[in-house]
């Protein structure tokens, strides 16, 4: 029943309300329900109503919790920064991302395609936070991810894919230090291996 109530809260818009039957639901213990997907509908309820900051805190206080799987711990984890970056908060997403990610928090049983979602993520707040040369580090280190083993599960069409915006945030933030030639010719580049694809097409927008 608080599982039922808690999604009704959710699907009229109520998330607040939501977020506290979620609560209650954990505290039931009901049977034949994942534990993780109720803490992250608890977590996506506050994010969905505004408390990004209780948001944080549940997550930081489920972090050490063994119900809390990695994939929903780490889907939390995405919707808050995109939610924190929407709000014009970008550096405090940032921060918070690469200190987890820094501190080796990703497990090894996290899938590949998530682990490429989060590497990238925290590539693209390096730049909005107005620091290229970190996206570099970061487009580097992603782009050889890209064809190792510990992503070999994630679909080919989703690293080609990062592959092709990766290169255009490497290409953004060689523009952002002024290493115009660079920047451009890394862009031509794109265009030309990524044919068709939309950092291709993106590509002419940033030049």
């Amino acid at each position: 029943f608080a599982v039922l109530l808690a999604e009704a809260y959710f699907r009229g818009g109520d998330f607040l309300a939501a977020a506290a039957a979620y609560g209650q639901a954990l505290e039931e213990r009901p049977a034949n329900i994942s534990r993780g997907l109720l803490m992250f509908q608890q977590v996506l309820s506050l994010i969905r109503a505004g408390d990004l900051d209780q948001a944080q805190r549940l997550l930081d206080q489920r972090a050490t919790d063994p119900g809390l799987d990695v994939v929903n711990r780490w889907q939390s984890e995405w919707n808050l920064a995109k939610a924190m970056q929407v709000s014009g908060r970008t550096s405090d997403a940032y921060a918070r991302l690469n200190r987890l990610l820094a501190a080796g928090a990703t497990p090894a049983g996290l899938p590949g395609e998530l682990k490429l979602r989060m590497e990238w993520l925290r590539a693209r707040l390096s730049l909005d936070a107005g620091l290229p040369n970190e996206t570099l580090s970061y487009a580097d280190g992603l782009l050889a991810m890209l064809g190792s083993d510990s992503v070999k599960d994630a679909p080919q069409n989703l690293k080609r894919e990062l592959a092709g915006t990766t290169e255009l945030l490497k290409a953004q933030a060689l523009l952002a230090l002024n290493r115009i030639d660079e920047g451009v010719q890394l862009l031509t580049e794109l265009r030309r291996d990524y044919q068709g694809t939309d950092p291709a097409i993106y590509s002419f927008i940033i030049q």
